[in-house]
């Protein structure tokens, strides 16, 4: 009578170790690039920017900041490629007239995915980030972390 108890106990413990814990995913925050604008004059003042859109190059808006005053931008890079471009658009108003002055950022990155679990499944994060920029209302783009695995940092200054 013994065997079948210790044959029982040991399929029980064998059924239930092999249960794997439910993954809850609550860490699943895919990295964006943290985009902050500063004064020129004073490259370490912030220095809101308002009427300005963000178009790809086909002209076609990817965001709107028309009616708005922005201090920083979230943008999202694409996974599927290395480099992406990107025109900030200010527009201003000089005599009645609406201007607007373009700038081309063009990003370039490795863009990486890190396994986290099978519940949360994996992570984008970029490295290796650089940017180029035309000079028309933008004075200068600075790269403060090339390394872009956390949301809470500003990665890229904008000196307008």
């Amino acid at each position: 009578m013994k065997l079948p108890t210790y044959i029982l106990a040991l399929a029980t413990l064998l059924i239930f170790s092999s249960c794997e814990k439910d993954d809850v995913c609550v860490e699943n925050d895919s990295v964006y690039v943290n985009l902050v604008f500063y004064s020129a004059e004073d490259g370490s003042t912030a220095k809101s920017v308002s009427g300005f859109s963000l178009l790809d190059l086909n002209g076609d808006i990817v965001q709107n900041y028309d009616n708005t005053t922005v201090a920083s931008i979230a943008l999202v890079l694409p996974t599927n490629q290395s480099s992406y471009d990107l025109i900030l658009q200010k527009r201003t108003e000089v005599d009645g007239l609406i201007v607007n002055t373009n700038d081309t950022l063009n990003f370039n990155y490795t863009p990486k995915a890190t396994y986290v679990s099978r519940a949360c499944g994996y992570i984008r994060t970029y490295t290796d980030l650089s940017i180029h920029s035309s000079s028309n209302w933008i004075s200068q783009v600075i790269v403060n972390t090339p390394e872009i695995n956390s949301n809470n940092d500003e990665h890229v200054a904008i000196l307008h």
